[in-house]
């Protein structure tokens, strides 16, 4: 078999044709850059093959994007190489599962949990397992995909970043999204719709769409799903730790007499839709009663497409929003089949928060369903949502929202604008009604107001 790079390198003389990202959106350009990728994916290099379907076009796009370069350096080849290497080991792994990655990964959880002590510090108490699992981890990184610096599971983003402003330092696992580590059959994001797979964040902003980092966050997925009580371990460690840094940092802001108090926070789901208030129950419970024994105000906070993740019993400082789909009728009148406005309606309804892309600048969701208007407000200033209701002027009652002035649960809305995502792909969002639109309707308290309307099926002639 020859070289991968060396493949890559023999055939990268007609790539400046093939590779042209505005061309790349026609279809026949498109197939043949895919007839070119699969001969990349082939286990033989020898001819261009049709890629499997569980390599999903973002792979694809971003091996593109890397290949439309003069040259090839090591690094480059490097990154490429791994590349290759996912779909080979997703395929070891499936069949080291017994084909059931999900229950294979809940079992492992479950057992690491059983170990779990509240008033323990595990990185203590079973300090031998964790150094254990830390190596596992490492040696599988560098035999698999050829890692050899060590690594962090959590890590923070723009986005979370944002929460610094307001002295709350957040972590987050990174996993990849829906089918994107390759593993057949297994869904991170069970609840996504076609058009949330298309334009999913992981692969549509910033740093996401580089070829690196995809390889990284599937690296680090197919460890998860292979070895889940090691990982669980491991994820569990690295909160403690970061917990353990936020009451450093507030010890340093108390001696040097700042009056400053900063909190801690983590994204169990970055870019996944993990069940992980069930599966880490017993991890999220000893974060909460380790940060409140070191003076420090945890939170946890999750986005979600299950409809009925948010009625699952949780501690009162942690928050998940329900992600919207988009509005059940389309900009061009048309039905959007994969709507999710009734859960919307009914998450709203029963003073939840929700999370939607909306382009225009409305100050309330409408929702036909239930006659029921809710406030709007912005969501990409920082990510805590579970702030989003005392920012709409509303009482919070173990997570649930209450309108100040009619005592009834009320929900919110958190707008999110999609600054940063790719413009082609925004176009795309609208077309394709994942995204919402403001209109103008006449509100019972403050006359004509920019709205959202959702439910739109049930509007009365």
């Amino acid at each position: 078999m020859r070289n991968f790079c060396e493949f890559i390198k023999e055939n990268h003389s007609y790539l400046p044709e093939l590779v042209d990202t505005r061309a790349a959106a026609k279809e026949r350009q498109t197939n043949r850059i895919i007839d070119f990728i699969g001969a990349v994916v082939s286990p033989t290099h020898d001819s261009p093959a049709e890629v499997d379907q569980s390599l999903n076009e973002s792979r694809v796009h971003n091996l593109v994007n890397l290949l439309d370069k003069p040259h090839i350096t090591q690094k480059e080849g490097e990154h490429l190489e791994r590349a290759h290497n996912i779909q080979s080991n997703a395929n070891r792994i499936q069949a080291a599962v017994n084909g059931n990655p999900h229950k294979h990964m809940q079992r492992g959880w479950k057992a690491y949990q059983s170990h779990i002590k509240i008033g323990e510090d595990p990185r203590v108490t079973q300090k031998s397992h964790l150094q254990s699992a830390m190596k596992d981890m490492h040696d599988y990184r560098k035999k698999h995909f050829g890692y050899k610096s060590k690594f962090k599971p959590l890590k923070t983003n723009t986005k979370t970043g944002k929460n610094s402003k307001e002295f709350e330092q957040t972590t987050g696992l990174n996993l990849m999204a829906a089918g994107m580590h390759g593993v057949e059959g297994h869904n991170s994001c069970p609840n996504s719709t076609q058009s949330c797979r298309e334009h999913c964040l992981v692969h549509a902003t910033g740093q996401n769409v580089m070829l690196p980092n995809i390889n990284s966050k599937i690296a680090h997925h197919h460890y998860a799903i292979e070895h889940p009580e090691e990982h669980a371990r491991i994820v569990h460690a690295h909160l403690l730790n970061h917990i353990d840094g936020v009451a450093r940092k507030n010890e340093s802001e108390k001696k040097a007499g700042t009056g400053i108090t900063h909190s801690a926070s983590y994204r169990p789901n970055m870019f996944t839709d993990y069940n992980f208030r069930q599966g880490h129950k017993k991890i999220f419970e000893h974060a909460h009663d380790y940060a409140a024994k070191k003076g420090v105000q945890f939170h946890i906070y999750d986005y979600t497409k299950a409809p009925n993740r948010q009625k699952q019993p949780h501690h009162p400082n942690d928050t998940t929003a329900l992600s919207s789909t988009g509005p059940d009728i389309k900009q061009n009148g048309r039905v959007h089949k994969e709507s999710n406005d009734h859960h919307v309606a009914d998450a709203l309804h029963a003073g939840h928060v929700v999370a939607a892309i909306i382009h225009g600048n409305p100050t309330h969701l409408y929702d036909h369903k239930h006659d029921r208007y809710y406030p709007v407000v912005n969501g990409d200033k920082d990510d805590r949502i579970g702030e989003r209701h005392k920012e709409a002027g509303h009482k919070v009652k173990n997570g649930v929202g209450i309108d100040p002035k009619t005592k009834r649960p009320t929900g919110v809305v958190s707008k999110l604008d999609g600054k940063g995502i790719n413009g082609d792909l925004i176009r795309a969002m609208k077309k394709d009604g994942f995204s919402h639109y403001s209109t103008m309707r006449n509100h019972p308290e403050h006359g004509p107001t920019e709205v959202v309307e959702i439910n739109r099926k049930h509007a009365k002639s």
